[in-house]
């Protein structure tokens, strides 16, 4: 297989060469029509032509042209160089001992770079494998890798001088699962170029599978050639991918199985890169805390701090909001790891805050509150990156509407009433109906005390509670109402009882918004304690406080449990946050919750959390009730003016992710406008970004959303654009922010050898240090049964370039004759 390309040998790039042979041949061409316009044809334009091209190889001249050739005798084998460039490669891993020249040494990305292209006069990984070996490099982070250099495509070797290690996150996942950019097969007119072979020499360069039928079953696991070195006997794959990496994984899938699937048409590797002890390094791990909370209430979260290296010591960590702290807190550092520190503080000061130098034409039902959590950095910290973490809380300003619904007065709805009606932020209907209630049979209309028959009327509620209702009270046009509402962005929270009439519920219309599945209608399996899921742990609704060494999973397994449950399942679509773990030591779902249009419902497995009050008052049956409702709702209206109101489903964003914008719209009498056009805008340091069409949700309420398109990191102001309004009028703005979340690239820093080495078994590869990582290429040789053999033919010092510039101004001078230029 052979081609050829042209290149040049200075290091002017060719759009460069390109724009001056056309500027030059432009400029002679106008110059010499001057005098040749009044020559008939050829004469008039092959003149000009011909000086144009002398010209055009003259220039050329300065560019060094070369007629580079590759040409590949056999087969290659072919190797991609997954090259990481996530923040944790910039670390350069000082010695351990401390000992050093004083000069800065090389970070991560760079000595894996020296690998590649050489270091010292030693030549590299690329140098040493280009005659043998299709060669690939590709540098990667999160999404897709980006190759930065081929042997196909490149003669001269790479220039890494512009890499730099920037990515926020790292998924090792992401280089696994990427199809090489160089054919893993040898052309169909390989053949044409091979060179003669002896019998002997077709012996020496047959591919294992040929050779031999000895048993390979002591070929190693991980390396996937045979005792020579060589490839399996019968196995196709000629191509390796190599991750050059430190190893740790803060984003994306698992690498493990990317590396098992890979491994069916190639080979993978692990370089690893970094020193195996964590350095000396404090830092912000993350922040939980509610995403809303109420504006005369208090916000409480916790803190996950790291500290490595600082063991009989002290960290100060701070809350800031607008540049002030509003809390701190110094803990003591008994030893390396982790810990979690909890926080709590006035949000109404914040407020004042936040609203200092807001415009009076503004309502904001919603304040975004700015936030920072920061560990102060002392003497000797590996990185200052990551002691701060930002995040952000909406406090609701808007009296909020509940309305309760059951079939009988139960002691879970007469605490959950009493405990909603004595908040001045909460307005509350109870409505019990059914037999054993002053209201055997229910009342539909919009009075007090009566169920809303209509979809209006119950919009004007934030949340619906339902308990056990008596399921034939409820036709399908009052069931088709409820999971209207929800669709809408409602919330629905459900509670169980001993009487189990969910079953029956179940066969009504509601039974679709039930995110839960009856298994029997048996004995009640008793409850030990309740315990958090995974998913549930890491849910802000569930932090109940308590002690400051205290866990999720602790603060509910002291919780007095239910008596029973009804045994039942969650739905494939639903998400399990608490389990109830039985006296047998069966696990049943007791909190279950699951999206449904724009809505959320919430299941409880039981009405017992009255029982939580025992010596404890409203502390924990309070605030799980206050952060279970609010985190129900949809949130609401962000701000307002006379004219529109403008919300978003959240206030914080990941990159790629789509924000719901909602509106309202009324005309100056407070009606609803309904068929206008109307646009968000997505703002960013100042300028328009995205118009966003919205769609009429609800016309007799004037009521508009619509999804962005995905949104990149930074801050950004959502606007509204109404037709027959005027823009300056509409004064009404949310901000929105676009971060990365979860694991940070320096929580943890050092070389994680394990999952490396998973990695490398998985894909039937070697894992090797950076300090041994020469080793690798005894793997690598095997791939390639072929060669490369590359030529340069210097076209600007050839003859027949001179030749060429010689014969094109002769030919111009003898028509010039003729012409009687001359």
């Amino acid at each position: 297989m052979s081609g050829g390309s042209i290149r040049f040998a200075t290091d002017w790039q060719p759009w460069w060469v390109a724009s001056v042979v056309v500027a030059a041949v432009i400029v002679v061409v106008l110059l010499y029509l001057r005098e040749t316009r009044s020559l008939g044809s050829p004469y008039g334009w092959l003149l000009p032509g011909l000086r144009g091209a002398a010209v055009a190889l003259v220039v050329l001249t300065l560019a060094a042209p070369v007629w580079h050739r590759r040409q590949v005798f056999g087969t290659l084998g072919h190797v991609t160089f997954a090259v990481d460039d996530s923040r944790s490669m910039s670390l350069d891993d000082p010695p351990a001992d401390g000992d050093g020249d004083g000069s800065s040494p090389p970070s991560r990305l760079q000595r894996a770079t020296s690998l590649l292209a050489g270091s010292d006069g030693q030549p590299g990984w690329i140098e040493r494998l280009r005659e043998t070996h299709e060669l690939e490099i590709v540098v990667f982070s999160t999404g897709d890798p980006r190759s930065v250099w081929t042997t196909a495509a490149d003669a001269d070797p790479p220039r890494f001088g512009q890499l730099t290690a920037a990515g926020e996150t790292t998924d090792l996942s992401a280089a696994l699962g990427r199809p090489s950019a160089v054919d893993a097969e040898p052309s169909p007119d390989a053949a044409s170029d091979r060179e003669p072979e002896t019998s002997s020499e077709r012996a020496t360069a047959s591919p294992p599978a040929a050779r031999g039928t000895g048993d390979d079953s002591a070929a190693g696991p991980s390396d996937g050639s045979d005792s020579s070195g060589e490839p399996r006997r019968g196995d196709p794959r000629r191509r390796a991918i190599v991750l050059m990496t430190d190893g740790r994984d803060t984003a994306g899938g698992s690498a493990t199985e990317a590396a098992r699937r890979a491994s069916d048409s190639a080979t993978v590797h692990a370089v690893g890169l970094g020193n195996d002890d964590e350095p000396d390094d404090l830092g912000i791990l993350g922040v939980r805390y509610p995403e809303n909370v109420a504006a005369d209430g208090r916000l409480a979260g916790e803190i996950r701090l790291k500290h490595f290296g600082y063991v009989g010591s002290t960290a100060r960590v701070r809350v800031e909001a607008f540049d002030e702290t509003v809390w701190e807190q110094t803990v003591a550092v008994d030893a390396d790891g982790n810990q979690t520190v909890p926080f709590e503080l006035e949000v109404s000061p914040l407020i004042a805050m936040r609203l200092g130098g807001d415009s009076g034409r503004v309502r904001r039902d919603a304040v975004v509150l700015p936030m920072r959590a920061v560990v102060d950095p002392v003497g000797g910290e590996l990185t200052e990156a990551n002691n701060v973490a930002e995040f952000r809380v909406a406090a609701s300003t808007r009296q909020r509407r509940l309305l309760i619904l059951d079939g009988s007065s139960r002691w879970e709805i007469r605490y959950l009433r009493n405990l909603f009606e004595r908040d001045p932020r909460w307005d509350v209907d109870t409505v019990l109906f059914g037999a054993g209630t002053d209201m055997p049979t229910a009342r539909w209309g919009d009075e007090p005390g009566e169920i809303p028959e209509t979809r209006e009327g119950l919009a004007r509620y934030d949340a619906i509670v339902v308990g056990e209702v008596p399921a034939d009270q409820l036709d399908d046009a009052a069931t088709f109402r409820f999971r209207d509402f929800v669709t809408r962005g409602g919330g629905l929270v459900l509670i169980d009882g001993r009487y189990g009439r969910f079953a029956a519920l179940s066969e009504t219309g509601l039974g679709e918004l039930i995110p839960v599945r009856t298994i029997g209608v048996g004995e009640r399996p008793e409850v030990r304690y309740l315990q958090p899921t995974p998913t549930g742990r890491e849910q802000a609704v569930l932090q109940l406080g308590g002690d400051t060494q205290d866990d999720v999973s602790g603060q509910w397994r002291r919780l007095p449990p239910p008596v029973a449950v009804a045994p039942l399942t969650a739905k494939e679509d639903a998400e399990v946050w608490v389990e109830a773990i039985g006296v047998d030591g069966r696990r049943h779902p007791w909190l279950v919750t699951r999206l449904y249009g724009s809505g959320r419902v919430v299941y409880l497995g039981s009405g017992e959390s009255w029982r939580w009050r025992y010596k404890a008052a409203d502390r924990i049956h309070a605030r799980f009730w206050n952060q279970l409702v609010n985190a129900v709702m949809q949130p609401p209206y962000a701000a307002s003016d006379a004219f529109v109101a403008i919300g978003t489903d959240r206030i914080d964003y990941r990159p790629g992710e789509r924000a719901m914008v909602r509106v309202r719209v009324q005309d100056t009498a407070g009606e609803p406008v309904g068929d206008a056009t109307v646009d968000a805008l997505i703002v960013a340091d100042g300028q328009t970004i995205a118009a966003v069409p919205l769609n009429v949700d609800d016309p007799a309420r004037g009521t508009y959303q619509g999804m962005t398109p995905p949104l990149e990191r930074g801050e950004y102001q959502v606007r509204v654009r109404v037709s027959g309004f005027d823009t300056a009028a509409l004064q009404a703005s949310t901000p929105i922010w676009v971060s990365p979340r979860g694991a940070g690239e320096f929580d943890r820093v050092s070389l994680d050898r394990e999952t490396l080495r998973q990695i490398a078994d998985a894909g039937q590869g070697v894992f090797v240090h950076e300090s041994d990582a020469d080793r690798l290429l005894e793997s690598l040789a095997p791939l390639s049964t072929g060669r490369v053999v590359e030529s340069d033919y210097l076209l600007w010092q050839s003859y027949p370039w001179f030749l060429a510039i010689l014969s094109l101004l002769t030919l111009e001078w003898w028509l010039r004759k003729r012409a009687g230029l001359a």
